[in-house]
Parts: C-alpha cells; structure tokens; sequence
C-alpha cells in the first residue's frame, strides 16, 4: 500500500509543465516563461561547451532526476563517517557517491545535499559555481577537460536564473492536495 501510495505522488502541473507543453523541445524558450527562467532553463539543460552550465547531464529526464549515484565534490576526501554508496558496496570507486532525489518541488525541500549542508538553492549553486572540491571520485561532468574541478564562474544574474528556473519545477497544486498531506494533522 505504502509503494502504491508513493507511486501515486506525481508531479505534472508546475510552471515547466505548463511551458514544457508548448513546445516541441525543452531547449526552446517558453513562452509562460520570463527572461530570467529560460536563461535559467538554457544553463540547465546545455553543457558546458554550449555555454550553459551542464547539470542536465546529469540531472536527467524531465523528472530531473540521477539516473546513477554520483560525487559532486562536496568533500576533498570521504569522510568514515560518510562514505555515500562506497559504505554498502565496499568499492572504493563508490566513496562519496549518493544518489539525490528528483529535483521536482525543488524549491519545496530544503535543506539541500544528502546532508542538508546547504539551506538555498543560491548556497547549492554557489557549491556548483565555486566550491566544488577535487574528490578522486568526482563525477566526470563536474571536471575540467584537464581532470581539475570545474569552477562555473556564474554571474549574479546567472546565479538568479539558475534559481528562477528550479523554482519552475515546484507544483503548487500538488503540494496542496490534501490527500499527500499529513495524515496526523487535524482538518
């Protein structure tokens, strides 16, 4: 019942559905979008040698999602204490790999990171922009091509749209639908 009951969580009318339907190809602007969300949504989706930023390399599927553990250089080294995937399957290519949930209602789950680290979406992408730490497991999409982390150099505007665009992937309506809320508060 539980699983059926998770399944049945889905989200389909936030703001990048609505404009998602409009066009044939998310690359294209939305035209329910400001200027500020599609800059946000073309760094998103583009790679780096695009101009954009690349995180849909890894932020995958219009669900937004890892389809595979990964580093993204939180830490310089693994900590014991933290090893992410490394601790269950004793690998040590696995050593501060986690998975991460759908960026769906993004804006609705702080804090962020598997640790809650970070309290923003503007603390998160400043890790993306200038923080990311040369952990030997660190994913290869966050590496420069000479292997060193990759320092994205935002723009506050960039650094703006970046968080306007994620905020588009929040779905009002099914945040508010009762019958996803807390079964242990009185209505």
């Amino acid at each position: 019942a539980l699983a059926q009951y998770v399944r049945a969580i889905v989200s389909t009318h936030s703001p990048y559905d609505a404009g998602r339907a409009g066009v044939s190809d998310p690359r294209q602007d939305f035209v329910s979008f400001s200027a500020s969300e599609n800059h946000g949504k073309r760094l998103f989706l583009l790679p780096r040698d695009e101009g954009g930023a690349g995180c849909a390399a890894c932020h995958a599927t219009e669900a937004f999602v890892l389809l595979e553990p990964k580093n993204n250089g939180l830490e310089a080294k693994t900590r014991s204490v933290d090893d992410g995937i490394g601790e269950t399957t004793k690998n040590p290519d696995d050593l501060g790999k986690f998975r991460a949930a759908s960026l769906r209602n993004i804006a609705a789950t702080a804090p962020y990171m598997h640790d809650g680290r970070f309290a923003t979406l503007e603390a998160v992408i400043e890790h993306y922009a200038s923080g990311v730490q040369p952990h030997p497991n660190l994913s290869v999409e966050l590496r420069t091509k000479n292997g060193e982390p990759a320092r994205l150099d935002f723009k506050p505007f960039d650094k703006q749209a970046l968080v306007d665009f994620l905020s588009t992937l929040t779905d009002a309506q099914l945040l508010a639908d009762p019958r996803f809320g807390d079964p242990f508060v009185a209505r």
